[in-house]
């Protein structure tokens, strides 16, 4: 190996993300938002790959502190009922 050999450069998670909306959202070509970074096309498919592997993730509704309608109902029936939680006797 050579000395002049480039070293791999490390992208942040926000370069990561500004690359692939500027192909997904903006509709540009891969090769040319890889050309203008100065980054071969190739590694742009794993982040992709790997933005697409979450998706699922990022569309789940939030997790809440708060109850749901039907836990805020109960909760109130048993603060309403003496024997909450003791079950049917």
């Amino acid at each position: 190996m050579s000395d002049s050999k480039r070293s791999r450069r490390q992208f942040t998670t926000e370069q990561e993300v500004a690359l692939l909306q500027r192909h997904l959202v903006d509709k540009e070509p891969v090769s040319k938002t890889c050309d203008e970074d100065d980054l071969p096309s190739s590694a742009s498919y794993p982040w992709l790959r790997q933005a697409l592997g979450n998706l699922g993730a990022a569309l789940k509704p939030p997790v809440s502190d708060t109850p749901s309608k039907g836990e805020r109902g109960r909760d109130s029936a048993c603060r309403d009922d003496q024997r909450c939680g003791q079950g049917m006797r």
